[in-house]
């Protein structure tokens, strides 16, 4: 699912930006579950599923610490899970633009990911209050 997710949702925006829409997605996704267990297995199979490389990917591994951070930030931030996504999302965009930092690139990257993560996240809510 994140393959595809990720695959047919890749925009470029003015210029170089790739937006990670499954870094929004595990994010947005990992406040259904409150046991790290199957945020783990989320993150696991998110991060498998854009590896670039065969063997020990970096930007996979870079992926799997910025998605645990962006979870641990919504978890533990005192605040509402919606301004808490913010700032996970803010964290999560932050670590994965390490590597190569320009500001410019990680602002549309970040607005695009909060787009994304606001988006998913009311969705699934939406759902959840459903069932």
């Amino acid at each position: 699912m994140f393959k595809l997710v990720a695959s047919a949702s890749i925009i470029i925006l003015a210029g170089a930006i790739q937006p990670n829409v499954t870094l929004a997605l595990v994010i947005a996704l990992s406040a259904l579950f409150s046991d790290w267990p199957r945020r783990l297995i989320l993150v696991l199979i998110a991060a498998i599923s854009v590896k670039f490389y065969a063997g020990l990917d970096p930007q996979a591994i870079l992926f799997a610490f910025a998605a645990l951070s962006g979870i641990a930030a919504l978890q533990y931030l005192p605040w509402k899970k919606p301004i808490c996504g913010f700032f996970a999302i803010i964290i999560a965009t932050g670590i994965t633009q390490l590597i190569g930092f320009e500001l410019i690139a990680f602002l549309k990257t970040a607005i695009y990911n909060t787009a994304l993560f606001f988006a998913v996240f009311y969705i699934i809510d939406k759902y959840a209050q459903k069932r």
